[in-house]
C-alpha cells in the first residue's frame, strides 16, 4: 500500500463511491450527509489531504487534517488484505507522528462506538479513546479521540 499519494477529484470520487458500510453508517450518523458530500468537504477543506493506493495501484482510502480533526474513508480493499492491514498500522502510525511533529498541537475526532476495528487501530496509533456519547444528529454512541504532541 501507498500511503502519499496525492489525490485527485477523480481519486476522491472513486473512495465515495465504493464506500465501506462502516464508513458510510458513521459519517450519516454523525453528520447526516451522503459519502459524496462527505468526501467532497474533506477533500475541498483539508489542509492535508493524501490518497491511499491498494497493491494493485487502485484507491482504497483517503485520509486528512481538517484544523484540529483527523480523518480517513476507505473502501471494503483498505483492510481486506493481510497485507494491506500491517500497512494501515506501520504506515498510518508514520504517517500521523510525521503530522504531529509538523502541527505542534492536540488532533483528534470521534469514531462510532460499534466500529470496534477503527476504534482498536486508533489506540494501535496512540490516541486516547473516550466512553461513548451520544454525537450527531441521531444522538448515536461515538468515542471522541484525540492525540497530543
Amino acid at each position: 500500500m501507498k500511503f502519499d499519494y496525492v489525490p485527485t477529484r477523480c481519486f476522491a470520487n472513486h473512495i465515495a463511491l465504493h464506500m465501506r458500510l462502516e464508513d458510510q453508517e458513521e459519517i450519516m450518523l454523525s453528520h447526516g450527509i451522503t459519502p459524496v458530500e462527505a468526501i467532497n468537504y474533506s477533500y475541498d477543506k483539508s489542509e492535508i489531504c493524501h490518497g491511499i493506493e491498494g497493491d494493485d495501484g487502485m484507491p482504497v482510502g483517503l485520509m486528512g487534517i481538517c484544523s484540529d480533526r483527523i480523518w480517513m474513508l476507505g473502501t471494503e480493499e483498505i483492510a481486506a488484505t493481510k497485507n494491506h492491514r500491517l500497512q494501515l498500522c506501520l504506515q498510518g502510525r508514520s504517517w500521523v507522528d510525521s503530522y504531529m511533529k509538523k502541527a505542534k498541537k492536540p488532533i483528534g475526532n470521534h469514531v462510532f462506538s460499534k466500529n470496534k476495528m477503527s476504534i482498536r487501530w486508533l489506540k494501535y496509533l496512540g490516541f486516547t479513546v473516550a466512553k461513548p456519547e451520544p454525537f450527531g444528529p441521531f444522538n448515536a454512541e461515538f468515542c471522541q479521540f484525540w492525540r497530543t504532541a
